[in-house]
């Protein structure tokens, strides 16, 4: 008779994609994403994956080269002064110019890049750097007990103070961020002033024409305002705003 005959085979099971993350889409605890609200999980964030931010932050992209699908705005508004006690020097070179341009080149002084990630990285770095608790108070936000985690267990580069550039991003989605928040319970985005982790600079002088006049950089603040779509012309460190943050994932 015939030889009885067997065979093996191995099954690998891979878990299903995620389909790619379009704006308004759900994010979750987990670090999952969804177009449909799944209503058994929590939501803390709003995606708006306009840009790949590790495109425009090298740190970013150093830190966390697998958070390319855009970024995600937490459900939460959180409120902070910018800070003081900076130890601006009057008539002389700025030192939060000169050491943030030392330590992290130009990070905060653009809006042309989405590098809030590095922006707010030099803010902490500064801060630690002066010793002195409300310099740079916005940074503080980022330990809000009313600020979700962010997801451990998915690729994500934890929530960081977005810049000039990613407000703008933000501003243009903002009808369809704010739809799927409201939808989960969260604070809509306003239509006033924000600040956000850039900074502007500008050269001053001191001396006269007799003496001559020797030239240095202020550090100046802006919040951005959504209506706008830009810069506000206010520069008060001590004046509170409301604050968005945001993940790269």
């Amino acid at each position: 008779g015939s030889k009885p005959v067997s065979a093996s085979c191995v099954v690998t099971v891979k878990e299903a994609s995620a389909a790619d993350p379009k704006v308004g889409d759900y994010y979750y605890s987990d670090g999952t994403w969804s177009t449909d609200l799944d209503a058994g999980k929590t939501v803390i964030g709003i995606a708006f994956p306009t840009l790949n931010a590790t495109g425009d932050d090298s740190k970013l992209r150093e830190d966390y080269p697998a958070c390319s699908n855009g970024l995600v705005i937490s459900v939460k508004e959180l409120n902070s002064i910018f800070g003081q006690n900076h130890g601006f020097a009057g008539n002389s070179e700025d030192p939060m110019y000169n050491w943030v341009k030392d330590n992290y080149a130009s990070a905060n002084y653009t809006t042309t890049v989405a590098n809030g990630y590095t922006a707010t990285l030099s803010l902490k770095g500064y801060q630690q750097y002066r010793g002195a608790a409300d310099c740079c108070q916005i940074v503080s936000v980022l330990n809000n007990p009313n600020l979700p985690a962010a997801p451990t267990d998915k690729p994500n580069s934890g929530w960081y103070i977005p810049s000039y550039k990613e407000m703008q991003l933000l501003s243009a989605e903002r009808t369809v961020v704010n739809s799927a928040i409201s939808n989960v319970g969260g604070n809509q985005i306003g239509e006033g002033d924000y600040w956000t982790s850039s900074l502007d600079y500008f050269e001053s002088k001191s001396g006269n024409d007799m003496i001559g006049y020797t030239y240095f950089y202020d550090t100046k603040c802006y919040p951005f305002n959504m209506t706008n779509n830009g810069w506000t012309a206010s520069h008060n460190y001590s004046t509170e705003y409301p604050v968005r943050v945001v993940l790269a994932f």
